[in-house]
């Protein structure tokens, strides 16, 4: 049997950060990495893998409600480039993601219903 990690507590900044529920995604920034194939002649191939430094970012994204203190939230983090420590806690995981900018422009929604999207960038996954 497996469980599903769904409830993971968020703190940045040592502040234990509201999300909406579902909403959260995460990229540990291991990189991408390419595999081409090289010819050792008579129809035998041989593949070569290389790992693409240039994509190894973390990526962390995340939904709020868009309440005053919220909003409070997102603008010091924005303003910290390169600053946000991102903490991700749950059952059987502890992830921290270190010097994280706020890489998007997010918007705050005039609505109850609306959330405000927020996509962090940084350095690779620490465990």
């Amino acid at each position: 049997m497996s469980l599903g990690f769904v409830d993971g507590q968020i703190r940045i900044n040592n502040v234990a950060v509201p999300v909406v529920p579902g909403t959260v995604n995460r990229k540990k920034g291991r990189g991408e990495t390419s595999v081409e194939a090289q010819s050792l002649g008579a129809g035998i191939v041989d593949t070569v893998h290389t790992v693409d430094t240039k994509t190894m970012v973390s990526f962390f994204h995340f939904s709020m409600k868009p309440t005053v203190e919220n909003m409070a939230f997102v603008d010091a983090w924005k303003l910290a480039v390169g600053l946000n420590t991102i903490k991700y806690i749950g059952e059987e995981t502890n992830e921290v993601y270190e010097q994280m900018s706020v890489t998007n422009d997010p918007e705050y929604p005039d609505s109850n219903d609306g959330v405000i999207v927020v996509e962090f960038s940084g350095n690779p996954l620490i465990k």
